[in-house]
């Protein structure tokens, strides 16, 4: 007879058996590893409240969750892109079940899941579908290489006629992150801040690298990618635009990072979750073999939140407006009261 699933919230002692259900699962994403749920506690100064599903005394699935307050959707207990880790319906009930609950306990306005397969309730109001784009790698970087367009191939080779390098070397992380945050505010996103930047590569270690481009002795851009068993996950990437040609820093370092990934053994690059009719999912979609659909459900009053990602409205087009030094000093403040993943 098989043993019954039962919830509870995650303890110290749970951190190994989380991280060995990460690095055993198939397609996991990052955010469902137990590093990104303490680099959102220390960093943003949410209340990090993950579930854990348990059987036969064992742990056998984990629900990411943290509890925030904020301006935008008040009070919310949220899930993170990937939802569960664990394989069986049975330990996705429960841990849903059990996050129901505890959102209903902590006076929650609602909850948010990020990537739950089904509905998880009757009552779940759907929020936005996002494309996550991946690439199925070969032990052979040659075939994935083969399998590109041919106007990718011809950029790539370009790039490297042009003097476009990549270098693996995380010191140039700084420099990195403020290209990103100049691109942020280009958005009209707010940056989330330096030490946060900081902070990921502490938790992450070794598994987190910078591919960082040059051309003529000039850091243009990056990607910070976190390796994982079966996938490379391109976390953050940013390319700045000095010219016409920055393109080709974005196709080199896009194809540095597939290449090594296919070396290292690594079955999947993810290159990222994006609404599907966004510019970011067409130029992923250039280096895509695969992906999945990832389905925000909120349940609670869902109707009345937004996701900033589904457009760019009005505060957007504002923050764009402000000087690049004050949206800076403000980014992190502001971003510590948006929904983020």
């Amino acid at each position: 007879m098989r043993a019954l699933t039962s919830t509870r919230q995650v303890v110290p002692g749970d951190q190994s058996a989380w991280l060995e259900l990460w690095r055993a699962a198939a397609t996991p994403t990052v955010y469902q590893h137990p590093s990104w749920s303490q680099v959102l506690a220390d960093s943003f100064g949410v209340e990090s409240l993950p579930l854990a599903a348990c059987r036969g005394g064992a742990v056998v699935g984990i629900l990411p969750l943290y509890y925030a307050r904020n301006v935008f959707s008040g009070r919310i207990l949220a899930g993170l892109e990937g939802d569960v880790l664990g394989d069986d319906p049975e330990t996705h009930l429960a841990l849903h079940e059990a996050a129901i609950d505890l959102a209903r306990s902590r006076g929650a306005d609602h909850l948010l899941l990020r990537g739950a397969a089904v509905p998880v309730t009757a009552q779940a109001t759907p929020g936005p579908l996002l494309l996550r784009s991946m690439v199925r790698l070969a032990s052979d970087p040659q075939s994935v290489f083969g399998g590109l367009s041919k106007r990718t191939r011809q950029r790539v080779r370009r790039a490297g006629r042009e003097g476009y390098t990549v270098e693996r070397d995380s010191r140039d992380l700084r420099g990195f992150y403020d290209i990103f945050a100049a691109r942020q505010h280009a958005h009209g996103t707010p940056n989330f801040g330096w030490p946060v930047m900081r902070e990921l590569a502490a938790r992450f270690g070794n598994a987190l690298s910078l591919y960082a481009a040059h051309h003529n002795g000039r850091l243009l851009g990056g990607i910070v990618a976190i390796r994982g068993p079966h996938v490379w996950t391109g976390v953050y990437g940013a390319v700045a635009r000095v010219s016409d040609d920055s393109d080709f820093a974005t196709y080199a370092l896009y194809w540095a990072l597939i290449e090594d990934a296919c070396a290292a053994g690594a079955s999947f690059v993810d290159l990222g979750s994006n609404l599907p009719d966004s510019g970011s999912a067409e130029f992923k979609s250039r280096w895509s073999n695969c992906g999945e659909w990832l389905r925000f459900q909120y349940v609670g009053a869902g109707s009345r939140v937004r996701d900033l990602r589904s457009g760019a409205g009005r505060l957007q087009r504002l923050w764009r407006r402000l000087p690049a030094a004050l949206a800076t000093r403000l980014g992190p403040y502001v971003r510590r009261s948006l929904p983020f993943g």
